[in-house]
């Protein structure tokens, strides 16, 4: 597999991976805003569950938008789980 190849495949997974945890947050966030609605208080204000999450839902990154410090991320991860990378010459091809 080449590195490119690789990391389009690391950047799919961690996509999924931040989509499947934001569905969590998101069912966490409706059940919140639907106990502190039953809460009575003045003012009447109800809450949403956009109220309760703090991030937006994760976006797929734009195909031609540049991507910074992707082999530094790459190289980072490889130390990180002791993955012996391919030689440079390999890698610029």
């Amino acid at each position: 597999m080449h590195p490119a190849q690789f990391q389009s495949l690391l950047e799919e997974v961690a996509f999924q991976e931040s989509l499947q945890e934001y569905k969590m947050a998101n069912y966490v966030a409706n059940i919140l805003a639907a106990i502190a609605n039953t809460v009575p208080r003045k003012g009447g204000h109800t809450y949403k569950s956009s109220d309760f999450l703090g991030s937006k839902e994760p976006r797929r990154a734009v195909s031609g938008e540049p991507v910074t410090g992707s082999m530094e991320e790459l190289e980072a991860l490889a130390k990180k789980f002791n993955i012996k990378l391919p030689a440079k010459e390999i890698r610029d091809l």
